[in-house]
């Protein structure tokens, strides 16, 4: 290779479309554009009462259940209610089923944000006291899109992105690079500060980055102390939440210990997790078929949390896989939905 072209670094940003590219996606392409857009649940959880709608079948019997948090891969349900106990839960996540006979017509499930006790105050204020000792700190929201890059999310995420510069003055960095083959070491370099790989950097007459942890230190240790950007978060007195689509999250995949205890005050793992064992049943309620889609779950947990405390500093790490993971046209249809989310959700 010529050396002089090391010598000098050069960033330049390519064409956001190529003939090629023209040919092989389809920005107008909706995999939800079939599904049964007049689908309504049968059942809705309103500050933590579960009420039934029109929609449900009248000869059914309802009933409704909490699902609890008891590690990263495991959880606990609660008692079954029957509706008509007027049950309050105090829990994120309750599922509901409805039968008619002995046979299940109907199954759900629901997620708030159930504020904690701790969080509760009697005044006209629910700010926390903060030690990071500035005054009326910024809310920080974080959404990452997993397995899509920077120019497919400008290709895809056109009109969100627009919002963002013109609304919030949002900056893009450009040319940032990658620390590792693919979710894993990137989300523990971005968010706990951890290299788990070695960057080799011979290619430009320097020493190789050496990683921080070996495998032991990154997936046989529970990563509750090692300084997880939301705990801390929490240390400064704001409110947390992480929510992903999908039990094995980036802390987790592929058989790794994630986190002993929750990982934020608001924790969605227990929904993902009851998912993922979900009934025939569920699988069909909580479909594509009635214009589900798991990224969407999140979304929702993330407003919920937006305004369960208008009056406290807030961070959130919300990591949808599903979206782009598979497909490269998948995701084109949820540029409406973010810059949507964005919009109802601007102040």
């Amino acid at each position: 290779l010529d050396n002089e072209v090391f010598d000098q670094c050069k960033l330049v940003s390519g064409p956001l479309w190529t003939d090629y590219l023209r040919k092989s996606l389809d920005p107008n392409h909706d995999p939800m554009r079939s599904c049964n857009h007049s689908y309504t649940p049968w059942s809705l959880l309103i500050d933590g009462r579960v009420e039934l709608t029109e929609a449900c079948d009248g000869d059914s019997d309802c009933r409704a259940r909490t699902i609890i948090f008891k590690g990263d891969y495991k959880i606990s349900m609660g008692e079954w209610h029957n509706l008509s106990e007027d049950f309050v839960f105090e829990n994120d996540f309750v599922e509901v089923e409805c039968q008619i006979g002995n046979a299940s017509v109907y199954n759900f499930l629901h997620h708030q944000i159930f504020r904690k006790d701790n969080f509760r105050t009697n005044g006209t204020s629910t700010r926390l006291p903060l030690k990071s000792g500035i005054n009326n700190p910024p809310s920080v929201y974080m959404i990452v899109i997993d397995s899509m890059g920077a120019s497919h999310g400008r290709r895809v995420f056109n009109r969100t992105q627009s919002f963002l510069k013109q609304e919030f003055g949002a900056v893009e960095m450009e040319h940032v690079n990658k620390v590792g083959l693919n979710s894993r070491p990137n989300g523990l370099a971005m968010l706990l500060g951890k290299l788990t790989e070695d960057i080799n950097r011979d290619i430009y007459g320097l020493p190789s980055q050496k990683s921080d942890w070996n495998y032991t230190q990154s997936c046989r240790t529970f990563l509750d102390d090692k300084g997880f950007i939301l705990k801390e978060f929490e240390k400064s007195g704001y409110i947390t939440m992480m929510a992903e689509d999908w039990p094995l999250g980036v802390f987790n995949w592929p058989d790794c210990n994630g986190f002993q205890n929750q990982s934020a005050t608001h924790y969605m793992r227990p929904f993902q997790l009851r998912f993922k064992d979900k009934s025939k049943q569920m699988k069909q309620d909580m479909g594509k078929d009635h214009c589900f889609e798991p990224h969407l779950f999140l979304n929702e947990y993330l407003e919920q949390f937006i305004r369960a405390y208008p009056d406290s500093p807030k961070a959130s790490l919300v990591w949808p896989v599903d979206l782009a993971h598979d497909l490269p046209n998948e995701p084109f249809h949820a540029d409406k939905q973010y810059l949507q989310l964005l919009e109802r959700n601007r102040e």
